[in-house]
């Protein structure tokens, strides 16, 4: 470690204080640093007040009401996440083509997500999270439920399919 004690920019010397601007041009960065912290403060109290609408029984029934009315396909994918990666590459495969009991990589597989898509969307709207327990059976570690969707039923609707696919496969 050391100290800067001088800067050189194409051998022209480069003065280490603060810059000092004119009095117009610092009115113009105080008004723009106070409008950019008002429209971060605006930007959270709307998404605080967004979730709160979201958690309501009212969100919930219109959701329910506009995927009633738009009847969106919905499809489901199954991801397996490539070893030694830290879960960010994964295989995407159909659920017809899935095997809960099946070896991934020479291995017995120990985690895979069931992600639920509406319209042939590539992201999908909610998806669950499985890992294999002590005793070998599967538990849901993690879900999520996009928060336009929330109140949809999306999540019993992988439950749904989750208790088909392990049914199906011995």
């Amino acid at each position: 470690l050391g100290v800067v004690t001088a800067i050189e920019r194409g051998g022209r010397p480069v003065p280490l204080a603060a810059a000092h601007h004119a009095g117009l041009v610092r009115l113009w960065f105080d008004g723009r640093r106070a409008w950019i912290r008002t429209a971060i403060a605006a930007s959270r109290r709307r998404q605080r007040l967004l979730a709160r609408a979201q958690e309501g029984a009212l969100y919930h029934r219109l959701v329910r009401l506009w995927l009633a009315v738009r009847r969106p396909a919905i499809s489901f994918t199954v991801r397996l996440p490539v070893p030694g990666n830290g879960g960010t590459v994964a295989r995407q495969m159909s659920p017809d083509a899935f095997d809960a009991n099946m070896e991934w990589w020479g291995r017995p597989l120990e985690t895979w997500a069931l992600n639920l898509h509406l319209n042939g969307a590539s992201q999908p709207v909610a998806w669950l999270r499985l890992a294999r327990n002590e005793t070998g059976t599967w538990r849901v570690e993690q879900t999520y439920v996009g928060h336009r969707y929330r109140g949809g039923d999306q999540d019993a609707a992988l439950r749904r399919q989750l208790d088909q696919m392990l049914a199906q496969k011995p």
